[in-house]
């Protein structure tokens, strides 16, 4: 059996991994966030720390960097397998334009290469969770694990509630709108999920942190004695934990007299600490136009659908680049929720290819005769989007 496909996105993903400047180690910053734990209380971005804590109380940094090493490298190995079948699976030109869609989803400045950049966050776990759960969609008893992987993306970090559940859910729209076998259990599915989904996201978003055991100062000093003494403190990010205990959080008074205040103070704030725009205009620039060329897409799959709620889901992934700004007025971490939101149109493009609806099929056959109709446009379409990874690596 060949495995060209897959060695060949490997070899990719590999590459582009050596050449950023983040894979290799855990910035200092990144490490102490794989140090809380459920002895704390039970708050979100502490169930990594707990199941560390199992199996060592004391993790060293060369441990964290490793154990961010390893998972990396599993994710790409598992992307090359499941994407180089995914193009072994179809022949002729549909074959050809698969295989192009795979080379834009593993060249992109907004999907891998930001696991390599930014190796050791969290945001490859949430990816790891949102690609079991739509794995799992049309599987008949297994499909009930989904509602727990959504909980463990949340409880890795809520900010999977905004990044991908929103394509989990998606993706479970348009299974139980085009199960034909087992309608039953995807509509039992979607509303088990839906419910423990969103207990989970009000209990660690508004409840969580009044499990705590500890006040402020007693938690930092618990994470610092984890850290050992070769751990620069100076490099001890705090205010990612003051979440928890909302003691002078981002330097905000705890009381507001409306909502609208309280989000346009934290706006202000979030803006307050951008110190290169040029980095952020930059990101916009880029991410706007990977959007209208995933519109265009969409569009075309629109006009090539008749069932009305297909129609629903395709406007719903249109929208879906709306995360992106909401999340940006509120964290200037825009390069994960850029990421996120690609990486969501990318993963639903080839969900649709993988259950293979004929309606995106034939949208796909449809973009092969424009791509043969305007080769020079879309070649320099591709040169632009993979010249953009470069400045990513250049932020760095």
């Amino acid at each position: 059996m060949s495995f060209k496909y897959e060695l060949f996105v490997f070899f990719v993903l590999i590459i582009q991994g050596l050449f950023s400047r983040g894979l290799g180690a855990v910035k200092d910053i990144f490490v102490p966030f794989y140090l809380p734990d459920y002895t704390l209380g039970f708050c979100s971005r502490m169930l990594l720390g707990s199941i560390i804590y199992i199996f060592n109380k004391t993790p060293s940094e060369a441990f964290i960097h490793k154990l961010a090493l390893t998972v990396y490298i599993l994710t790409i190995i598992a992307a090359s397998f499941v994407l180089g079948r995914l193009i072994k699976k179809n022949s002729g030109k549909r074959q050809k334009i698969i295989f192009s869609i795979v080379l834009l989803f593993i060249t992109g400045p907004f999907t891998f290469v930001v696991f390599s950049l930014l190796l050791g966050m969290f945001d490859i776990y949430w990816l790891i969770f949102c690609v079991l759960s739509l794995f799992l969609l049309n599987k008949k008893y297994l499909r009930f694990f989904i509602p727990i992987l959504c909980f463990m993306g949340i409880a890795i970090n809520f900010g999977y509630i905004l990044t991908f559940i929103p394509v989990v859910f998606i993706a479970m729209l348009y299974d139980l709108f085009n199960s034909e076998k087992n309608k039953i259990g995807a509509i039992f599915n979607f509303i088990i999920t839906s419910i423990s989904t969103g207990l989970s996201s009000l209990y660690f978003v508004f409840f969580g942190k009044s499990s705590l055991k500890v006040t402020q100062t007693e938690f930092n000093n618990y994470i610092i004695g984890k850290l050992g003494p070769s751990y620069n403190k100076e490099n001890f990010f705090f205010h990612y934990y003051d979440y928890y205990f909302f003691e002078n959080y981002n330097n905000q008074k705890l009381e507001y007299s409306s909502p609208f205040e309280y989000i346009t103070d934290t706006i202000k704030y979030i803006f307050s600490l951008i110190d290169d725009p040029y980095f952020y205009v930059r990101i916009f620039f880029v991410f706007l136009l990977i959007s209208f060329a995933f519109v265009f897409l969409w569009f075309v799959f629109y006009k090539n659908t008749d069932k009305k709620q297909n129609k629903f889901i395709i406007i719903l992934m249109m929208l879906l680049p709306l995360i992106f700004f909401i999340m940006s007025l509120f964290s200037t971490d825009i390069l994960r929720w850029a990421s996120a939101v690609i990486f969501s149109e990318f993963i639903m493009i080839l969900f649709f290819i993988y259950r293979k609806d004929n309606a995106f099929e034939k949208s796909i056959d449809n973009l092969l005769i424009k791509y043969e109709n305007n080769k020079p446009l879309f070649i320099i379409f591709f040169c632009f989007y993979i010249s953009c990874i470069y400045e990513n690596f250049s932020s760095f």
